[in-house]
């Protein structure tokens, strides 16, 4: 089975995708990491596929209201609803 993980973010945000798409590579699905292409070495060098999402996250988060949370410590998850 073949299973795409898409993550968008900083390292903070893919590094942990990409730990869960070697824990489910083991488990013997094939596994592709869509992410911003400053990522590829990341997610390659773990051993998994890539596949690029346009986009630079380091000017998203200078440019957007969730970068200016994630500068102070927030995140937008914070505003989210709890799952029960």
């Amino acid at each position: 089975m073949r299973i795409t993980i898409t993550t968008l973010g900083t390292r903070d945000d893919v590094q942990p995708n990409v730990a869960l798409g070697l824990g489910l590579q083991a488990a013997g699905y094939t596994i592709c990491v869509a992410t911003h292409a400053r990522f590829e070495t990341l997610t390659t060098g773990a051993g998994l596929n890539f596949a690029p999402v346009a986009g630079d996250p380091r000017i998203v988060a200078l440019n957007s209201e969730s970068g200016k949370d994630a500068s102070q410590g927030r995140t937008s998850t914070r505003y989210g609803s709890p799952m029960n």
